[in-house]
C-alpha cells in the first residue's frame, strides 16, 4: 500500500488527477481501410509515428516490418507505454492497441487520426483499465512479503 500511496502523491505533485489505474489499454479495431495503404511500410510508419506524436505521447523508438506477400506490423515505443498495429490489406482489416499511463497522452487522438489516414470506413474500440488500484492494494495487504 505505501507504492500506491507513493504513487497518488507523486502524480499530484506533477499535478495530474488521481488515477484509479496505473494505465489505459485502448484496443483498436479498424474495418474496410485502403488496402493499398495497409500494405505499404513507409505510410504506416509515418501514421503511427504522427498518431503517437499528435496524442501527445514521447516517442522512444519505433520498429516496423514488412511481411511477404502482404502486411505490416509494427509498434511505436513511447516514455508513456507503446502504440502498435497489425495489417492484413486483403481482408481490409487492421488492429491496433494504445497501452499508456498517466494522463498526459490521449490515445483517442490517436485513434481519429489512424482512422482516418487508413480511410477506414467502420471501426470501434475497446477501452481496459490496466493495473487498477483497488486491485493492487488488495494484492499487497495479501502478500507474503
Amino acid at each position: 500500500m505505501y507504492v500506491v500511496g507513493f504513487l497518488f502523491i507523486a502524480l499530484q505533485l506533477k499535478g495530474e488527477k488521481e488515477l484509479a489505474s496505473l494505465g489505459q489499454h485502448f484496443i483498436f479495431e479498424l474495418y474496410d481501410c485502403n488496402p493499398v495503404i495497409l500494405d505499404d511500410l513507409e505510410a504506416i510508419k509515418e501514421i503511427m509515428l504522427t498518431a503517437a506524436k499528435k496524442s501527445g505521447a514521447t516517442i522512444l523508438n519505433n520498429f516496423l516490418h514488412k511481411f511477404s506477400p502482404q502486411g505490416v506490423s509494427g509498434v511505436v515505443i513511447i516514455a508513456e507505454s507503446h502504440l502498435a498495429i497489425h495489417t492484413w490489406p486483403e481482408n481490409n482489416y487492421a488492429g491496433a492497441d494504445f497501452f499508456t499511463c498517466g494522463t498526459r497522452v490521449d490515445p483517442l487522438i490517436a485513434y481519429e487520426y489512424i482512422k482516418q489516414q487508413l480511410e477506414c470506413k467502420y471501426s470501434n474500440y475497446t477501452k481496459l483499465d490496466r493495473g487498477k488500484i483497488e486491485e493492487i492494494e488488495k494484492a499487497a495487504g495479501h502478500s507474503s512479503i
